[in-house]
């Protein structure tokens, strides 16, 4: 791939920010992105924007839910776009409430790293065989024939006693927020989702020797008799969630992880 990004703090006014990304492998592989904070970094409330478009056709899946894991890999165009306002309630609180508006169409991806396309692992079956092929079935994949259109509000409320540092040696950390989307166009579906977070920071040697406690959870409810599309549904792995595990390994409406670091 290659790319290039633009950042400053002055376009929009002294303390603000206006940054853009984009990013190419080849006309299957892009990734783009416009940020804006019109608001000075000082001030108490700042409002965020952003519009962010991905494509990729190697996107990787592998079953909602429990075992047996059946990996494959599909291909999706994302487009969204959401505005956020943080506000700062005190010296350790802060929330962030806003909207989002989004458009996902996913398609049959493409063989990579030793996994089939999407429609190869989880075409409609029946003894055993592919009687609809090139058709990935919506009971294990559920949204992915219509894709996934959304309107989403939600809001999270945020405790940082760690002063804000970009790795924490002491403090503790705490969130709960939620949201509901609500699909448009030929997506039905509607749905709520709630989540929460706790870290402890205990500084063993002068911040050089860390010890992070941390656990986090989340539940999503369909609000009607349609199923969550399957990208919308809580993932685990990649950098932020579960090192070690390929991004979004486990999917489900429900998920916990508990968690020991030592630094």
């Amino acid at each position: 791939t290659a790319g290039l990004s633009y950042k400053d703090h002055l376009t929009l006014g002294p303390g603000t920010l206006l940054r853009a990304d984009f990013a190419l492998g080849d006309l299957k592989v892009l990734q783009t992105q416009i940020i804006a904070k019109p608001n000075a970094e000082w001030r108490r409330a700042q409002l965020e924007t952003a519009v962010r478009f991905r494509r990729r056709n190697e996107e990787y899946f592998d079953g909602v839910g429990a075992e047996p894991r059946i990996r494959s890999r599909f291909e999706q165009d994302a487009l969204w776009a959401d505005a956020v306002e943080h506000i700062r309630l005190g010296r350790y609180v802060k929330l962030d409430a806003g909207s989002e508006l989004g458009f996902r169409h996913f398609a049959d991806g493409e063989a990579y790293d030793g996994n089939p396309p999407i429609s190869d692992a989880y075409c409609v079956r029946a003894f055993g065989l592919c009687v609809l092929p090139r058709r990935v079935d919506e009971r294990q994949v559920p949204g992915f024939t219509r894709g996934s259109q959304y309107l989403r509000v939600g809001s999270e409320l945020r405790f940082d006693s760690s002063g804000g540092r970009i790795e924490p040696w002491s403090g503790v950390q705490l969130t709960a927020g939620g949201d509901y989307s609500h699909g448009y166009g030929g997506d039905r579906s509607s749905y709520v989702r709630v989540h929460g977070a706790a870290t402890v920071y205990v500084s063993l040697w002068r911040g050089t020797h860390v010890l992070a406690l941390s656990g986090r959870g989340g539940l999503v409810e369909p609000a009607n008799d349609v199923a969550v599309p399957f990208t919308e549904l809580f993932a685990l792995g990649g950098v932020l969630m579960m090192p070690g595990f390929r991004d979004g390994s486990m999917r489900d409406q429900s998920f916990m992880i508990v968690t020991a670091e030592y630094r």
